[in-house]
């Protein structure tokens, strides 16, 4: 894809200036995907495919347990094999925060925000 301007383009100031658009090029629908990959072969394990793009990161545990969230307000958790063990609707639309964890008296505990709140949850033992 090619852009010409026939003149000079003019700098108002004050106006916001975007570097990108938030649309897609094609007609297709548009859709994310979360994929797990072998760092030594770039072997691709699985792929979990999302409803939207995702804006957000991944939080993976050594336990084997891959945390995400996604655009339509769903926290998810991936097995090693990419199937959800747990889809839960936070109740807020759109999810741009990752997923953070932490210990306290050694119970793991999950942490995001969600919409003006923040969801915390106990991990099992």
């Amino acid at each position: 894809m090619r852009c010409f301007l026939r003149s000079a383009a003019g700098v108002v100031e004050g106006k916001a200036y975007w570097g990108s658009v938030f649309r897609g090029f094609t007609d297709e629908k548009e859709w994310g995907l979360i994929k797990a990959m072998d760092p030594l072969t770039a072997e691709t394990k699985w792929e979990f495919r999302l409803n939207k793009a995702p804006w957000s990161g991944v939080l993976s545990t050594a336990g084997g347990v891959l945390f995400a969230t996604a655009l339509d307000g769903y926290l998810m958790a991936l097995d090693q094999d990419g199937q959800a063990a747990l889809k839960f609707n936070t109740g807020f639309s759109p999810l741009k925060g990752s997923p953070i964890t932490f210990e306290i008296g050694g119970r793991q505990y999950l942490t995001m925000g969600s919409g003006a709140s923040v969801i915390t949850f106990a991990l099992a033992r």
